[in-house]
Order: C-alpha cells, then structure tokens, then sequence
C-alpha cells in the first residue's frame, strides 16, 4: 500500500511539473502563438475570397486561390492608384495640423499646463526617467514587431489557405484519438464563425469609413479622406477604436469652434448607432453574438498578455474563444448556434 501511495505521489507530481512546465513553454511563445492565429485569420480571409472565385469558375482550388490574391492586390493597387496621393497629402496635413489643433485645446479649456502635468505625473511614476524612456522605446519597437508579426502572418496565411485540409488534420492528429472528432468540429464551427465574422466586420468598416469622411466633407472638416479611412480601419478594434477615431477629428474641428466640434462628436455619436444598432446587430445574426461586456474584457486582456498585436486581434481571437468554449465545453447547457 505503501508503494502505491509513492507512486501515485509520483505520478502527481510529475502531471503538476509536467502542466507548470507546459503552461511557460506557451508564454514564452505567446508572441509566436499569436502570429500563428494571424496566418489562420488571413488564410480565411483569402479561402473566403477565393470561394466565390472557385465556384463560378469551376477551377481547382489553388488557381482560384491564386486568382483570388491577384484580384484583391489588383484592388489594392487600384484604389492606391485613384486615391493614393489624396490619402498621403491629406495624412501629412493632418498630422501637422494635430500639433496645433492641440494646442488650441489646451488653450479653449484653460488647461495651458496640460503637458507640464503629464510630464509630472510621468517622472512620479519613474523619478529617473529611465522607465519613461523605456515605456516609449517599447511602444516603438511593439509597433515594429506587429508589423513585422503581420507581414510574416501574411504570407504563412497564403501557405495555409492554399492546403487548409493538410494543416487542420495536423493540428487534429495532436490530440488523443477519442476527442479527435469533437476537436475537429470545433475547428471548422470557428473558422466558419471566424469566417462570417470577418466578411460582416469588412461591411462595418467600410461603411463606417464612408460614413465618416462623407460627414466631415459636408461639415467642412480638414483631411475629412484621412479621418474617413482612420475611422474606417480602426473599427476592427472593438470599443477603443471608435474612440481613438474620434480624437484626431474632433481636435480639428475645434480650431474652428466649439460648435464645429460638437458637430464632429455628434455626427461619430450617431455613426457608432448606426454601426451598433443595425450593421452589428445584422452581422451577428449571421454569425456570433458575443456580449459586450466579453469584448471589452477580451481586448483588456488581451492587449495586458500581447500587447498592441493582442488588441488588434482581440476581437478574432475571443470569438474562436467563445466558439470552442461552446462547442468543447458548453454544448449542452447554451442552446444558441456558434455557426
């Protein structure tokens, strides 16, 4: 009895070393993990490109693949070619006239001290000024490290569109033998909500960005272009995107007077009605409904355990998530679709 009590000890410990060991391999490699989820998401982005290419060509898949790539870079470079040196002047004038409009803001709401307060409340937190030097060589070389994580993300997508069957009995085969099927389910119910998702967020941007620079022409707002495909692009961050969308425009509304600027705020106000009231809740229908409570907590986390990467993908991320919860987990108590 005895010698089973110490190798049941044994084999305990050796699970609890074995999960500890485990868990910080994964953190060690979370930056790695995390560009491995952004070639699966532009690999669905491309597979759901070419469906459509496929099915009314009738070609095999990897010609419709590459056809379909073709077609989206030929799209690229078309609006780069129409709108391409309006875009560029129209971001240079705007991040020069930022500085000023700034300014301006300071000086309408009286708080002329504004930056000497950050600087303060800055070298409180870091009384060398070492850790603020640091925080912003961080968030420099973040950005280079998710752009760089994308651009390889993006090929490796191309890779995995391109044999999507071999790449999803791989994963599968990593599994014991009798969850292969749940596991397998799991994984094509979430790249297909994934895969909804994405088409349905595409919509939300592009109209969002439409609306946004069709707004601020009419207002008369400088750069209104510029502030449109901001607007436009940071809609793929959920709840923070919006916001940071709103700033730039509102600051320059505010060089001409506070009712311009309250125009600005209204006019992003009813646009997020629009985006949350009717394309939101349209795109949901046809995909996952994900609370908003879950979103916000999701892209918190997610930008604490990732970074700027992190908050990009927040949203992608958390409805894979909500997916195999469901589908591994939960089935059985949650009555809703995950497709």
């Amino acid at each position: 009895m005895r010698a089973r009590g110490s190798m049941d000890i044994v084999r305990i410990t050796l699970i609890v070393v074995g999960v500890v060991c485990s868990i910080l391999i994964v953190w060690q490699l979370r930056s790695f993990i995390l560009m491995v989820f952004a070639a699966v998401l532009f690999a669905v982005i491309f597979q759901a490109a070419a469906a459509p290419v496929s099915r009314w060509t009738k070609l095999p898949h990897g010609v419709s693949l590459t056809l379909a790539v073709a077609l989206l870079l030929a799209a690229v470079g078309f609006i780069l070619l129409l709108f391409g040196s309006q875009f560029s002047v129209q971001m240079q004038s705007l991040f020069s006239q930022l500085p000023a409009a700034w300014s301006l803001f300071k000086t309408r709401t009286g708080l002329l001290d504004l930056d000497r307060q950050i600087l303060v409340q800055l070298q409180e937190m870091a009384p060398n000024g070492g850790a603020v030097l640091s925080a912003v060589g961080s968030l420099l070389g973040g950005i280079g490290a998710a752009l760089s994580g994308l651009l390889l993300s993006l090929v490796a997508g191309i890779y995995i569109a391109a044999q999507p069957q071999r790449y999803l009995d791989g994963l599968v085969a990593s599994f014991p033998y009798r969850h292969r099927a749940n596991v397998r389910e799991a994984l094509i119910a979430a790249g297909t909500a994934l895969r909804k998702w994405l088409v349905g967020q595409l919509v939300a941007m592009t109209l969002v960005g439409l609306l946004a620079g069709v707004g601020l022409w009419l207002l008369d707002v400088p750069s209104p272009l510029a502030l449109g495909l901001i607007a436009g692009l940071l809609e793929f961050v959920p709840v923070a995107g919006p916001f940071a969308s709103a700033v730039p425009a509102i600051l320059l509304a505010l060089a001409v007077g506070w009712e311009k600027a309250a125009m600005v705020a209204l006019l992003y106000f009813g646009i997020q009605q629009i985006e949350g009231n009717l394309i939101t809740t349209l795109v949901q229908q046809q995909s996952v409904d994900l609370p908003p409570a879950l979103t916000l907590f999701a892209l918190v986390a997610f930008g604490l355990l990732f970074g700027l990467l992190g908050v990009l993908l927040a949203a992608p991320l958390t409805v894979c998530l909500y997916v195999w919860v469901k589908k591994l987990y939960a089935r059985d108590t949650l009555a809703s679709s995950t497709a």
